[in-house]
């Protein structure tokens, strides 16, 4: 079997160029997207992704909203902002990001 070089620039362009004529599509027909970030608890992978999650939605014209919880919050607190991203009609979807599991309580 011979090696294939994938040229991952020229895909990620394809997509965005695709993405963006979804987008404008959706925004024509009075949609606004956008996405929420729900980190709970410190991490710096997770925030390093928060951040091109925030940088991308600015590239793209999506909203974009980021909510954070103490690495200890109850699974209550947890379930209640899901629910409150839920409800808002600007969010779109939800990315939830959290720290490892060494690092979270174990109940979760």
């Amino acid at each position: 079997m011979t090696a294939k070089i994938i040229d991952g620039k020229a895909i990620a362009e394809v997509l965005r160029a695709e993405l963006t004529r979804e987008l404008e599509g959706l925004k024509a027909a009075g949609a606004r997207p956008g996405i929420a970030t729900l980190a709970v608890g410190e991490d710096f992978g997770a925030g390093m992704y928060r951040g091109s999650v925030e940088k991308f939605c600015g590239e793209m014209g999506l909203g974009y909203r980021n909510e954070s919880l103490p690495a200890d919050a109850s699974e209550g607190a947890v379930v209640k902002a899901v629910q409150d991203l839920n409800a808002d009609p600007a969010v779109s979807g939800i990315l939830p990001l959290r720290p490892s599991r060494r690092r979270c309580p174990t109940r979760w």
